[in-house]
């Protein structure tokens, strides 16, 4: 074909073209073959470029391609109403591991519930404004110390019996005691008269009822604080109401605040339900109290704390267990909202070691994925289309890969460059 057109064009230059010098045709033959091989050189070396090109290239990009796996699996809202008993982990114990791989197809070794106990301590003090008025004054009291060196039998002491102070001064307690044999009773005196002249240091008191006996000198009191708060006419004093309200806020902030820190500071892998928390309260001797004269003075309260912090993955197998009816099979299910459910501590033994509880709500249900297992899948599959994988994993719902870059067909081969998110469903 090529001899043919060098022919031609070679007959055509003989009759239209004047040339000084004309090449011989089998020179012309010889040059035309050489063009061609060089050509048909060049188009190889060119194809070989291109192999070597896109093979580095599709190296290259599969080292720095990624991968995100979206999967929705399959998940149902179940109401629950659960009573399950838990025991404290021992020391040297250890709660569930974390499931390998972001899987939660291995559960804890035991289905029972555990918990762990978180001790915290708060005080709080806030000033009470006295908005009460006495017209006829005020009487000063005090905290003494009533001691028996009397007798190892109690010592019992009526209401109104008077404590005199070294200047003549009475006071008086207002119910009746017992001191305990060769012991002593703190108890809260009053003055037997409003006025500021009974307000007074610490002192030593007699008690007159028991003059001419033997008891008298051997059964007496010592002052613990100074008497304090009496006055003459109009004075300010404490109403109830004033010191109820200021105690009511300080055990609310104070509640809150222990409830706040156990979050906090609980360890991972566990959560703290707000009714799971024990709080005992102490009050401050010295607060002030009903009737009392002043102007303002600190209320002062303790909390102290007991948290029972439950181990997440053993609570929701125990109440994947005690739903199991509701589910053809209990493997690789959990609850996913945990914290959203209701929890009532009904009791606690002596040294908080076991614990009876009852937790319910509309607990959200999820069929859990082993991902370290859809990734192998992922990876080894020939072909473009993921979805034949899927298929192969009914307790997921939806599924959706994006990898970058986004032209890039294939998810990458290093797993450390894929990532798997689940997504749950809110409602």
């Amino acid at each position: 074909m090529i001899s043919i057109k060098i022919m031609v064009k070679k007959i055509i230059k003989d009759i239209f073209v004047k040339e000084k010098k004309i090449k011989p045709l089998d020179e012309e033959l010889k040059m035309a073959e050489s063009s061609g091989k060089k050509i048909l050189l060049k188009l190889v070396m060119l194809i070989i470029a291109v192999i070597l090109v896109g093979g580095f290239g599709a190296v290259i990009v599969g080292k720095i391609s990624s991968a995100v796996i979206k999967i929705t699996p399959r998940q149902e809202f179940m109401d629950t109403d659960s009573k399950l008993k838990a025991s404290r982990l021992q020391q040297g114990e250890n709660a569930a591991p974390d499931m390998p791989d972001g899987s939660r197809g291995e559960r804890a070794k035991s289905d029972n519930p555990v918990f762990e106990i978180m001790q915290l301590e708060k005080e709080e003090a806030r000033a009470v404004v006295a908005t009460g008025v006495a017209a006829d004054g005020k009487k000063a009291s005090g905290q003494i110390v009533v001691y028996n060196n009397y007798s190892s039998a109690n010592q019992l002491l009526i209401a109104n019996t008077r404590f005199e102070a070294p200047d003549g001064k009475v006071y008086r307690i207002k119910e009746r005691i017992n001191v305990p044999g060769m012991g002593s009773k703190e108890v809260t005196v009053y003055a037997d008269q409003p006025g500021e002249e009974y307000n007074m240091g610490l002192v030593d008191f007699t008690i007159p009822g028991l003059k001419g006996g033997l008891r008298y000198g051997k059964v007496y009191a010592r002052s613990k604080t100074e008497m304090k708060g009496g006055a003459s006419g109009n004075v300010r004093i404490m109403k109830e109401e004033d010191i109820e309200k200021i105690k009511k806020e300080l055990v609310e902030k104070i509640k809150n605040d222990l409830i706040k820190s156990l979050a906090q500071q609980k360890p991972d892998g566990y959560l703290v339900y707000k009714d799971a928390v024990r709080i005992e309260y102490q009050y401050d001797p010295n607060n002030p109290k009903t009737g009392d004269a002043s102007g303002s003075s600190l209320f002062k309260v303790k909390g102290m704390a007991t948290g029972f912090l439950m181990e997440k993955n053993n609570l929701s197998k125990s109440l994947v267990n005690d739903n199991a009816k509701k589910f053809e099979k209990t493997a690789n299910i959990y609850v996913a909202n945990l914290e959203d459910l209701e929890f009532d501590l009904l009791s606690a033994d002596s040294e908080n070691k076991n614990i009876n509880f009852k937790i319910k709500g509309n607990a959200r249900f999820v069929w859990g994925v082993d991902t370290g297992r859809l990734m192998d899948d992922l990876i080894s599959h020939k072909g473009g289309n993921y979805e034949k994988v899927f298929q192969n994993y009914p307790d997921i719902k939806k599924a959706e890969i994006i990898i970058k870059p986004s032209w890039w067909p294939r998810v990458p081969k290093n797993k450390a460059k894929i990532k798997v998110e689940e997504i749950i469903n809110v409602k």
